[in-house]
């Protein structure tokens, strides 16, 4: 037990986020039962105990995963039964949700920001938002101000370590606890931002940001060839820089996606010249 989102809870492993994943093994072939349902028991526990946005939006993305990985190996007849029991898919999902808000503190806190930071419709966005989603987009908004001020740096970026300061004065001056470190807030300098997008552009610039939605691409391109493409690309696009245990793997995942697809595409092509031949 431990101290995590404001509230005293079950502390777990950072990894334990790549545990979604698990649930679409068997869509690549894997024989993987019993990892699948370690995966649903990790995943309930996590939701219940150590929640976060993130973790919340990729189990909200896996029904859409899931329908582009069958409409691609043209698996029609489970795609069609999946859409014919959509409706009562929509509805377990609601009641799990409830249930999960009712049990947990934490996870009730957590799917709010995540509905928060959705409504972007609203017209008092940004400031009704809490704070952990509202701080990334704030240091986005003063990353652009800083390379307004200093525009020499917007195409490579400020380099590591690279520092920005509260331009927008929505930062503030109250230190808040697991934003930044206490040195940060005493000087007004801020270089450990958040997200991956965020850290890209501020050290990287302008070429940061290309690579990031190069990576977007090609994840979308090539995630239903590799299960380890769909984790590495979580690492590279949502967690970049978060952990080195996180790192360790999810670089590794990458690398093994980047082999199993240049694999792939080598075998095609070989079936390719054989066809004309």
């Amino acid at each position: 037990m431990g101290h995590y989102g404001g509230l005293n809870t079950l502390l777990v492993s950072n990894v334990v986020r790549y545990i979604p994943f698990m649930l679409l093994f068997p869509l690549y072939k894997y024989s993987s039962k019993s990892l699948f349902f370690i995966g649903i028991i990790g995943s309930v526990l996590t939701l219940i105990y150590n929640a976060n946005g993130k973790f919340i939006l990729i189990f909200a993305m896996l029904p859409v995963a899931i329908f582009v990985i069958l409409w691609r190996d043209k698996k029609y007849m489970p795609l069609f039964a999946m859409i014919l029991f959509l409706p009562l898919g929509v509805t377990i999902f609601i009641n799990v949700i409830n249930i999960f808000s009712s049990k947990s503190i934490l996870f009730n806190s957590k799917l709010r920001q995540v509905v928060a930071l959705l409504e972007f419709w609203n017209p008092n966005w940004l400031t009704v938002m809490p704070l952990s989603p509202r701080i990334r987009i704030i240091e986005f908004i003063d990353i652009v101000y800083e390379y307004l001020k200093k525009p020499w740096f917007f195409i490579f970026g400020k380099g590591y370590m690279g520092t920005i300061i509260d331009h927008s004065g929505m930062l503030g001056t109250k230190f808040i606890p697991g934003s930044f470190s206490i040195n940060e807030w005493l000087n007004g300098t801020f270089y450990s931002v958040h997200e991956t997008l965020n850290s890209l552009f501020l050290y990287n610039g302008l070429f940061g940001v290309a690579f990031y939605f190069y990576m977007i691409k090609y994840i979308y391109v090539n995630f239903t060839k590799s299960v380890w493409v769909l984790i590495g690309g979580f690492w590279i696009l949502m967690i970049y820089g978060y952990s080195v245990t996180m790192t360790a793997f999810g670089l590794t995942a990458l690398l093994l996606g980047f082999i199993q697809v240049e694999e792939w595409e080598r075998i095609k092509n070989e079936a390719c010249w054989d066809c004309n031949i």
